[in-house]
């Protein structure tokens, strides 16, 4: 799956997420993509995907390549949505 496609993150894990948009990659494809956090910033991500919805909503992706930095600021990011929705 090449080109720019929106997406809406959702299961947001420090292993992986479901990525819901209209592009259906392949399983097994690696993408690059970019995150928007609640500081504004944006993250940068890359993944393998691990399989696609049936009814083409998105697909799973399993994090690959993620810095000890990126994971770190990945669990935290988690740990904060995991607190808004307690």
């Amino acid at each position: 799956m090449s080109g720019p496609y929106a997406a809406s993150v959702s299961d947001l894990s420090t292993h992986g997420c479901f990525l819901e948009t209209g592009g259906q990659p392949a399983p097994g494809e690696v993408i690059s993509f970019e995150v928007l956090l609640p500081t504004e910033r944006w993250m940068r991500l890359q993944g393998r995907v691990i399989y696609s919805d049936s009814s083409s909503v998105g697909f799973g992706i399993e994090f690959t390549n993620l810095s000890d930095a990126t994971r770190e600021f990945l669990i935290d990011v988690v740990d904060y949505y995991a607190a808004r929705n307690v």
